[in-house]
């Protein structure tokens, strides 16, 4: 009996020990699963704030975008227009951006009305615009905070302007039949 006892003890202690090795492995398991789940929550977590402030950059950025950085283009684009029409007004020609079309068109028919009133002999000699925009005679001064430009328009008589018919002759070359040599007659009038 003692040595069944004793094979008793030692079974059950050996088993025993294996029940609290596996309890062991199982709490180990336990462990590494509790901090997979926290380090997994806290993976999530880190990305969530970090979506967080990517999503504030990226509206901090949009915010930058439309309230400083494009209207700061605008205007640079404008600085840049304005250098670029001082340069052609320096060049000599009247720049679109100074006159626009329709203003230099109201400005030459409220001359014509001036000249109907007070001049009826005289009229516009030039009325096409790329004229004025191209080859045209000006000055220009500043008057306080505005720029003055004088454009200086022709004028002629009424009677004057019908146009001119231009007629230009050619020589033309006849051979003679009695001689071997070229003649040339002057046709001009």
């Amino acid at each position: 009996m003692n040595n069944a006892a004793e094979a008793w003890r030692t079974g059950s202690s050996h088993f025993v020990a294996a029940l609290e090795a596996e309890k062991k492995r199982v709490d180990s398991i336990n462990r590494l699963m509790r901090l997979e789940r926290q380090s997994i929550r806290g993976v999530q977590e880190d990305i969530i704030l970090a979506a967080k402030r990517d999503d504030a950059r990226f509206n901090l950025l949009g915010h930058m975008l439309s309230g400083y950085i494009s209207p700061m283009v605008s205007e640079l684009a404008d600085i840049e227009d304005l250098y670029n029409s001082v340069q052609i007004l320096n060049n000599g020609h009247i720049p679109y951006r100074f006159v626009s079309h329709s203003k230099l068109r109201e400005g030459l028919h409220v001359l014509k009305q001036q000249l109907k009133l007070h001049h009826s002999d005289l009229v516009v000699a030039v009325e096409n615009l790329n004229y004025y925009y191209k080859s045209s005679d000006f000055h220009v001064f500043r008057y306080s905070r505005h720029l003055i430009i004088s454009l200086h328009v022709p004028l002629t008589l009424k009677s004057l302007l019908n146009p001119l018919n231009l007629v230009k002759f050619q020589k033309i070359p006849i051979i003679n039949p009695h001689e071997h040599t070229l003649y040339k007659i002057d046709v001009s009038f």
